[in-house]
């Protein structure tokens, strides 16, 4: 059985037969499920306490509610960070009690419901030690221990992520900085980080994003400053690091604060030395504060695509970017002014095919975004028209951290869910069977019964 526990079933379901219109590149069916990866349960920090597992939740294109959602790990105090590589190799960020630190894991659902650590003893050896070499050299106290967050791999299996390094009272000891460990060598590079006490407890890099089509040798992250966020990118191969400007020395817009990280629209594994990525940007001025969906594109040069002679030459890389629409600020129950959308990321299929692989990229291509009621939106990505909205289920401050959720598209799940339901049977929750009023657009509303455990 998958995971540790069910948080619920579909006990009847369903078969629909319409279309959501997505695009005729995309054409998707019923038979597609959203696979939603995001937390499940709570967290309070007033009463200082929480108890939060990694759940897959999973939505027919047309129906606004979930049809399955199991939580696939065992349960920990506070979780964010979701990223979900493959099926069976999920990562996030994980405090295990309000007294531990945030540390970043892997979790395996189709083989363990256990989380294991992705930073090895003799890597966080490492980075301890860098931090302890500059906290005595600047006459702070010892640099005691770390934090890890934001975790993601590329193509190679390298993994980046960033680290903090706190002393014995907690407080920080130099700056937030990104960690990356190859795959192969197990060789490490830590970029940019500074240990003197002023400004550089200030400085947080988040949010690395290995470059498709660089053999991760190109990573782009948020730099934040108290006043901004900054959109950088690093050559992990000669430890440049530089703020990312179009063509005409245009720096990019900055990272909206609390939006979410850059998404690329293509798959780590892509070869093309051609891609995009999207973020909520500040595209405004200041009389006239506005945020709105940043595409940058990416055009690498040759050489970077050559892996014999990228450990010697000078990457080449062309930026342009486009504001595809506006994001606008509204006041919801609990809170004001804050992002219609935010935490956007386009859509991949099962199996590793971007959703753009049948369309020009300039053209329609598909993405999620959280809603400022706490919902998963499905929108189209130039245009920003909004297709449907979906509830996540079971959950209580869910998103505490700039990458709260994954989705992907699993081609023909529909199906096998049905089949699946066809030989277990309906499953009885322990509330009993609650009605759910499903909610069809131009259709009204028609009443299905299901089952919530």
């Amino acid at each position: 059985m998958k995971g540790s526990s069910r948080v619920g079933e579909l006990a009847l379901l369903l078969f629909l037969c319409l279309c959501v219109g997505l695009g005729e590149g995309a054409r998707l069916t019923e038979n597609d499920l959203l696979r939603v990866y995001h937390p499940s349960g709570y967290l309070s920090f007033v009463f200082d306490q929480g108890n939060m597992s990694l759940a897959e939740t999973d939505f027919v294109l047309s129906y606004g509610h979930p049809i399955r959602s199991v939580n696939i790990t065992s349960s920990v105090y506070a979780m964010g960070s979701v990223r979900a590589h493959t099926e069976d190799s999920v990562l996030i960020s994980a405090q295990d009690s309000s007294f531990d630190n945030v540390q970043v894991y892997e979790a395996s659902p189709e083989s363990s419901s256990l989380l294991t650590p992705l930073v090895s003893f003799d890597l966080m050896r490492t980075m301890l030690q860098v931090c302890q070499n500059v906290s005595r050299s600047s006459g702070l106290l010892p640099c005691e221990n770390l934090s890890t967050f934001f975790p993601y791999r590329g193509a190679t299996g390298a993994a980046a992520f960033a680290f903090r390094g706190w002393d014995e009272l907690g407080v920080a000891v130099g700056s937030q900085s990104i960690v990356v460990e190859s795959a192969d060598t197990k060789s490490v590079r830590i970029l940019g980080y500074n240990g003197t006490f002023d400004a550089a407890c200030e400085i947080e890099d988040h949010c690395p994003r290995f470059v498709p089509g660089s053999n991760d040798r190109l990573l782009v992250f948020v730099r934040g400053y108290p006043v901004s966020d900054i959109m950088y990118a690093a050559d992990l191969t000669t430890g440049e690091e530089w703020m990312l400007k179009d063509s005409e020395g245009r720096p990019l817009p900055n990272v909206t604060t609390i939006s979410g990280c850059p998404q690329f629209v293509d798959e780590p594994t892509s070869t093309s030395t051609s891609s995009s990525f999207i973020y909520v940007g500040d595209t405004g001025t200041e009389d006239d504060p506005v945020s709105g969906l940043v595409q940058v594109n990416l055009q690498l040069s040759d050489v970077a695509a050559d892996v014999a002679s990228a450990d010697v030459a000078t990457l080449g890389v062309e930026v342009s970017y486009r504001i595809n629409w506006p994001i606008p600020r509204v006041d919801v129950p609990n809170w004001a002014d804050v992002l219609k959308w935010s935490m956007c990321e386009p859509l991949h299929v099962q199996g590793g095919v971007d959703m753009s692989e049948d369309n020009d990229k300039a053209a329609s291509w598909q993405m999620t975004c959280r809603s400022a009621d706490d919902k998963v939106g499905l929108l189209d990505g130039v245009s920003g028209h909004v297709v449907k909205n979906f509830t996540v289920p079971h959950t209580f401050n869910w998103c505490i951290t700039d990458d709260c959720y994954h989705a992907r598209i699993i081609r023909g799940g529909n199906n096998e869910q049905r089949l699946q339901a066809d030989d277990d049977g309906p499953l009885e929750g322990e509330r009993g069977p609650q009605h759910l009023m499903l909610e069809v657009e131009g259709e009204g509303a028609r009443e299905v019964k299901r089952v919530v455990s």
